[in-house]
């Protein structure tokens, strides 16, 4: 949908989404540090009290039909970051503002003895026809108290640039993050490796997967959330409308045998299959709130 309005972290967001397309514009103020499993790891030069790392990775071949779009999915979705990031504890979007910004929660392991670090944020999504951008932030949000268990981080600045030449992903990946509290030198120079090594663990599960649904929204049509489970395979989103209209986008990789449609509510549905032999879910006609599950035949 087209965006119609603001929400309360719109500044924070807009601020954040300008300084990510600062930090991936060129490799100016970075400095190789070394090269990991095909990543380059660089970090800020001069440095930075809470260190600024960053990723860069080339996937060689997209599964067929992927374009920057469905490969941004494989980094936001928490369903696909499980299995990437080992780091990844637990998260949930607590409120989307429009279909690509939204207010989340998220709780990242530590090592022992260091608690878990939990954190407030806003996350916007970008995209035009060559590149995509994904942009997360700290902020502060009555919506999101903080987890018992856990010490409550930083994000100063984490996100991706994504970028398509011809069949071919690059993938660049910022972060820099406040962890709060006494962290020893040893662990936080050995986050310093692992963390850019995110870009190449996207590329990874694009390979060895293939990209989880993703849901484009037309007209009348407002998103409610979505929810993708890896090990099942199983996609849901709600929405609702007032006769709109959506797609899903089902990669054959994850869905070999094809994919099994199951509808809450009043929308007609009609299922195709691409030259890729990847799925499209059209939906239309949508009236009032739909809640949609897609799963493996």
């Amino acid at each position: 949908m087209t965006k119609t309005t603001s929400h309360p972290h719109q500044s924070e967001s807009d601020q954040g989404l300008a300084t990510l397309k600062n930090l991936t514009a060129s490799l100016d103020g970075w400095t190789l540090e070394s090269e990991v499993g095909g990543v380059k790891l660089y970090k800020s030069n001069p440095a930075q009290t809470n260190e600024l790392v960053r990723g860069d990775y080339t996937l060689k071949r997209l599964p067929p039909g992927c374009t920057i779009k469905e490969a941004a999915a494989v980094a936001t979705l928490p369903g696909c970051r499980k299995i990437w990031d080992s780091r990844y504890s637990d998260s949930k979007v607590i409120k989307y503002y429009e279909r690509y910004e939204s207010l989340f929660w998220v709780k990242m392991n530590a090592p022992w003895p260091v608690y878990p670090r939990d954190f407030a944020g806003a996350s916007v999504r970008q995209f035009n026809e060559k590149e995509a951008y994904v942009c997360m932030l700290s902020v502060e949000d009555d919506l999101v108290p903080q987890d018992k268990d856990s010490v409550r981080g930083n994000i100063i600045i984490s996100g991706w640039k994504l970028s398509q030449e011809g069949n071919n992903l690059n993938i660049v990946y910022v972060n820099q993050v406040d962890l709060a509290g006494n962290i020893p030198k040893a662990i936080l120079n050995k986050l310093a490796i692992n963390i850019p090594q995110c870009a190449g663990k996207v590329g990874e599960y694009l390979t060895q997967y293939g990209f989880p649904p993703t849901t484009t929204t037309g007209k009348h049509v407002e998103f409610i959330n979505e929810w993708f489970d890896h090990g099942k395979a199983m996609y849901t989103c709600e929405v609702n409308g007032q006769h709109g209209d959506m797609s899903i986008y089902c990669c054959q990789m994850m869905y070999p045998q094809g994919v099994k449609v199951d509808v809450e509510g009043d929308a007609e549905l009609k299922q195709d299959k691409d030259q890729h032999n990847n799925y499209t879910i059209q939906l239309s006609k949508i009236q009032g709130h739909i809640k949609v599950t897609l799963t493996k035949k």
